[in-house]
This record gives C-alpha cells, sequence and structure tokens, in this order.
C-alpha cells in the first residue's frame, strides 16, 4: 500500500527538466501517514532523514534506499565540524544546524556523511530503475568511501536479503531522475511507466514500512 501510495505521487510531480536552475522550496506531505518531503536540490534529503528519525524517536541508524539514475555516493569531504564548529555531528546537533550543513553539501556527495555519522547503517542500497540493477554498497571508515559490495540484476525473485542487516527504521529516497527517459533510446511515456511499476516492486520487496520517504525533483 505504501509503494502504490508513493508511485501515485510520483506521477503526480512535475516532471524533471533540464536546464531549469530555480530553487524549489521543500514540500512536506503524508504518504499512507508516513512523512515525506518533495525536495530540490537532492542534498536537503539528510536534514529531513534526521529530522523524521529524532520525531519518531528512532535511536538506531536507518537503512537506505536509494532510488536513482546516479549513485550520490561519492565523500563529500565535509563535516559537522567543518561547518558548525567543533563537537558537533549529526546525532545530537541542533536541527537548525543540520539544515545549515545540508545547504553545504553536493547532490552527489549528501550519503557519506549521514553513514559517516551513525545516521544511516554502514549498508546502503542503491537501485537504479533504467538498468533494472541494484547494487549494496558498504561504507569503509578508512577511505570515507561508500565501495559496492554486492550487486542484484534479477528482479523476478526478489533477491534482496536482509538476513545481515540489523533491525531497525528504513528510509525511502527516490530522485525522479530516475524515471526520466532524456538521451535514453528507448524513450517515451510508456518506458517511464515501466520504470514506476518497476521501483514500485522493489519497494514492495524491502516490506519494512519506511519511517521517513524523501523525494528529489532534480529539476
Amino acid at each position: 500500500q505504501t509503494a502504490a501510495a508513493l508511485v501515485a505521487l510520483v506521477r503526480g510531480e512535475k516532471p524533471p527538466k533540464r536546464y531549469e536552475t530555480q530553487y524549489t522550496p521543500p514540500s512536506e506531505r503524508k504518504v499512507n501517514g508516513i512523512p515525506t518531503v518533495v525536495v530540490d536540490p537532492h542534498n536537503e534529503a539528510l536534514y529531513y532523514w534526521v529530522k523524521a528519525l529524532r520525531e519518531q524517536g528512532e535511536s538506531q541508524p536507518a537503512l537506505l534506499i536509494h532510488i536513482d539514475d546516479h549513485p550520490d555516493l561519492y565523500n563529500a569531504n565535509l563535516n559537522m565540524t567543518n561547518v558548525n564548529g567543533p563537537g558537533t555531528d549529526l546525532t545530537d546537533a541542533p536541527l537548525k544546524q543540520v539544515w545549515t550543513f545540508s545547504q553545504h553539501l553536493d547532490i552527489a556527495a549528501f550519503i557519506e556523511p549521514a553513514v559517516a555519522d551513525g545516521i544511516l547503517l554502514s549498508t546502503v542500497f542503491w537501485d537504479q530503475p533504467y538498468t533494472k540493477r541494484m547494487k549494496r554498497y558498504h561504507y569503509d571508515p578508512a577511505s570515507k568511501k561508500l565501495i559496492p559490495f554486492t550487486f542484484f540484476s534479477d528482479r523476478k525473485v526478489p533477491p534482496y536479503s536482509f538476513s545481515d542487516v540489523p533491525d531497525g527504521p528504513r528510509i525511502w529516497d527516490i530522485d525522479l531522475d530516475a524515471f526520466s527517459c532524456l538521451g535514453r533510446k528507448a524513450d517515451g511515456h510508456e518506458s517511464i511507466d515501466k520504470r514506476i511499476a518497476t521501483t514500485e516492486r522493489v519497494l514492495s520487496c524491502f516490506g519494512e514500512k519506511p519511517v521517513c520517504i524523501t523525494l528529489a525533483t532534480s529539476q
């Protein structure tokens, strides 16, 4: 039900456009009772992950399911101390400082700081609807990088195993560019619909209801 409700929201959002740079303020709403935020730029999602986990009293790191045409898993080379001063991190800093920090991050490097500070689990799943593939990444503290660990490609029989992933909250993070057909050979509305339908099936495989959904419009 949650995946279906999210798909309805995806279909209702304005599709990504090239070269459109106007800032769009975040829009908060509920999808099947789950806090859901539409953001642009994508790096603002980090703030809403922290906010949702705190408001729901979650003390454990969350498992991130990231659905995007791009991984966004690069090293930020930036932490809370760099922006807000010594002794601050994402686990206990005031939300105002978390928001300020999120504004300093790049759209391709906003996930790694959340993993480094324990907001997210050291395991991150990235799903790319265009290729119909999913990769599982693990965080290496020494290099401060998220490194590919497992590769999935068969979605007919869901291969996603969470037997070694700790119980705890889930977060769904989706970028609408995952459904864009710009620059693809197989373009057209039907192709977009297929990607959205595939994403609905993938999300349904993850079972547990997420504590938060972030949706980037990638304008």
